[in-house]
């Protein structure tokens, strides 16, 4: 099994809704509140994408391909708070497609894409205990930063990575 990575050329929201959504139904139990998982639908999720990729601020999609399917996808660009400052907006698999290494070759391509910026940045549920250690794992800290949007109803920590070691 091949996993191509690269850019998304045209981004379908609808696309990146049902994955984003299958994400979060499978991979986000006990990490978000039940009625958040059980009432987010796909209407929801492609309006959310919509937002995201008709968004001004400046942002790639890359892409995980396998057979010429997307089956993951990360946005990445300049951080919103921070100009001088990358940001790993999202990062998501389809289940179908998860142990099988694609995460691990879309979060490499990525970060490398990002690697030009001093800091990178992003945010991740606090109980995703998971996600965390990965990120911690490539070098990630806690930066002490936190907060709770009303769509997730749950705690989100920052993590930075120092790109000028």
């Amino acid at each position: 099994m091949k996993v191509e990575i690269k850019e998304i050329e045209q981004v379908f929201p609808l696309e990146l809704a049902a994955i984003f959504l299958a994400c979060l139904k499978h991979d986000y139990q006990g990490i978000l509140p039940a009625t958040v998982l059980n009432n987010f639908s796909l209407e929801d999720s492609e309006e959310l994408w919509n937002e995201s990729v008709t968004s001004v601020a400046p942002h790639n999609f890359i892409g995980a391909y396998i057979a010429g399917e997307l089956v993951g996808f990360s946005k990445i660009g300049i951080d919103p708070e921070d100009s001088a400052a990358g940001y790993l907006a999202s990062l998501y698999v389809h289940p179908d497609a998860s142990g099988k290494g694609v995460g691990k070759k879309l979060l490499s391509y990525s970060l490398e894409e990002l690697s030009g910026d001093p800091i990178t940045r992003l945010w991740v549920f606090g109980s995703n205990e998971k996600a965390i250690e990965l990120y911690k794992s490539l070098g990630f800290t806690v930066n002490g930063r936190s907060r709770t949007q009303s769509t997730w109803n749950t705690l989100e920590i920052e993590l930075e990575l120092n790109n000028t070691k």
